[in-house]
């Protein structure tokens, strides 16, 4: 494991005093490739292999090819229990899961509206109707600070939400679904983070700013100042998804992104 990565899930385990409550645990975690998700089994595989924890993972993924690709250096595979399966068409004959970490989501910038729209609305319906009846501790679903509307910089969390992009109005759409099931749920609007596994993409500064630092190209910025963002690092915010998940109350709704350090593209 990189020494980064580790002195990060050493730093999150230290802080979250409460985490003993994933012991002897069974977590389905949705959409095993993202960003959230690579951080949480590679905490999770952590504490099973250093501390002798005790967690049953199940992890689903559109792509087992993919995940080995990815996660073969960093985390025991056949440890684990794979879906390969879309949300959408995600069938599950086994429902006895403690926790459900729902992260899967459409990569906004590269695959059609209609798709994106209905992929996280045909993905939420899908997974509400797994659930809905079942007995789990708690269902985390990701969500997006988008929900809010152009002005989401210093939103909170009772401000009206006035999603005006087609990915945010499906995410919102997600949350009413979750919001009005009888599952155990907390939602996570979550902003802009920076870590470890940040892959470069064009849309996303902070790694196309990393990617120019280490190939010695000039930092380019398009933007006319009127941007702005917050980082959170990625440590601190799988600790905060940890508190959601572990601590929170029924249907409760949280942001988590950077406070304060604005930067201005």
């Amino acid at each position: 494991m990189n020494k980064i990565v580790e002195e990060d899930i050493k730093s999150i385990i230290q802080k979250a005093d409460f985490i003993s409550k994933l012991n002897n645990k069974n977590i389905l975690l949705i959409g095993g490739t993202g960003f959230f998700a690579k951080w949480f089994i590679i905490l999770i595989d952590y504490l099973n292999n250093v501390f002798s924890f005790n967690i049953s993972l199940t992890i689903t993924i559109r792509s087992y090819k993919k995940f080995v690709s990815e996660f073969i250096n960093i985390i025991d595979i056949n440890k684990y229990q794979y879906i390969e399966s879309d949300i959408e068409n995600l069938k599950l004959y086994n429902k006895d899961f403690d926790f459900v970490l729902y992260f899967a989501s459409p990569d906004p910038y590269v695959i059609d509206e209609e798709k994106l729209y209905n992929t996280i609305a045909q993905g939420t319906e899908n997974i509400v109707n797994i659930f809905e009846n079942a007995n789990i501790e708690r269902l985390i679903f990701t969500s997006s600070g988008a929900v809010y509307g152009c002005n989401y910089h210093n939103s909170k969390e009772t401000d009206i939400c006035k999603p005006n992009t087609i990915y945010a109005k499906a995410k919102k759409y997600a949350e009413e679904l979750i919001l009005q099931s009888n599952i155990n749920i907390s939602i996570a609007r979550c902003f802009v983070f920076n870590g470890p596994f940040n892959e470069k993409h064009n849309y996303f500064a902070m790694a196309n700013f990393i990617d120019s630092v280490i190939n010695n190209r000039d930092i380019i910025i398009n933007g006319d100042g009127s941007p702005i963002r917050s980082y959170l690092y990625m440590a601190d915010a799988i600790y905060w998804l940890l508190t959601i998940l572990l601590k929170s109350k029924n249907k409760s709704i949280y942001n988590v992104g950077g406070g304060g350090g604005d930067i201005y593209l």
